[in-house]
């Protein structure tokens, strides 16, 4: 194979890596979905918020063997649980409007979910955790006709969740 031939081959990876890069760079930066699984929740969600559905189950958002779900917003910082002896990252962005839940499994493995009112709906969960039987949403009316769809949890929170300092 000869030089130039390599060269053009080098030059054609190189670029496609950077096209590759900076698409993803644009993808994050606009908020889009950063996993399939969250693809297909924020679906279900922004179905659920266009329908007449008044309460939704999580688990019927996000299908799986997770047993917790706790807030996750970006001005909570991490967040650290006892029972999993772990501290989770923030999820949600540090802006008004922005929310993020984490979907824990039993052995501490967890998928985030984050987005924002301006993308379908904005879920209303306080800081803290709830079980799987718990994670109940309930729509509510937004205080003005141009806001987006809002859900709420039904539930008290578990106390269990304690911000790492």
């Amino acid at each position: 194979m000869s030089q130039s031939r390599k060269h053009g081959r080098l030059r054609g990876f190189l670029g496609t890596a950077a096209l590759v890069f900076t698409s993803l760079l644009i993808w994050s930066h606009f908020g889009y979905p950063q996993s399939l699984v969250e693809a297909r929740f924020l679906f279900k969600l922004k179905s659920v918020a266009a329908g007449d559905v008044q309460e939704v189950n999580l688990t019927e958002l996000m299908p799986g063997d997770w047993e917790t779900v706790c807030d996750s917003h970006g001005y909570y910082g991490p967040l650290y649980l006892e029972k999993y002896n772990k501290t989770f990252p923030a999820t949600g962005a540090m802006q008004d409007g922005a929310w993020g839940l984490i979907f824990i499994k039993t052995d501490g493995t967890y998928e985030p979910i984050s987005s924002s009112c301006g993308q379908g709906a904005y879920v209303d969960f306080p800081a803290g955790c709830l079980s799987r039987d718990e994670s109940v949403l309930v729509r509510e009316m937004a205080s003005e006709p141009s806001k987006c769809p809002l859900l709420k949890v039904t539930h008290q929170l578990r106390t269990e969740a304690n911000e790492t300092k």
